[in-house]
């Protein structure tokens, strides 16, 4: 058994059941196989006969696989980005293209004004 992502109902009930069936054990490791199950168990027996200079290429290609989906991810959200700088700048162009056409700054004043000498006559 390896260490699970709890993504059950927030209830008392359930995240007890959850952590007695999942963490009142020690996790599967290289240093607890009693705790692995059977195809646990014979992986970790397969990647112990493999010399050290296998398991480095698998480490290697492991390593430079993620740097390829680390590169595709960070040019998505540089894109992502970009279009998110682009409708923020879209946005408040209206805005204030709404504010000017409508002089929505005199129009506030002016409705203070008026509540002030509403307020006034009381």
């Amino acid at each position: 058994m390896s260490p699970e992502v709890y993504g059950g109902e927030l209830t008392y009930e359930a995240m007890s059941a959850f952590a007695k069936e999942n963490i009142s054990t020690p996790p599967c490791s290289i240093k607890n196989l009693k705790y692995c199950d059977e195809e646990m168990n014979e992986l970790i027996e397969d990647l112990l006969k493999k010399t050290k200079e296998e398991l480095e290429l698998v480490e290697d290609e492991v390593q430079e696989r993620l740097a390829v989906a680390q590169a595709v991810y960070d040019g998505e959200i540089e894109e992502l980005n970009a279009k998110f700088e682009e409708t923020v700048r879209d946005f408040n162009e209206q805005v204030e293209v709404i504010r000017d056409e409508t002089n929505f700054k005199w129009v506030q004043q002016v409705i203070l004004k008026k509540e002030q000498d509403a307020a006034e006559e009381l």
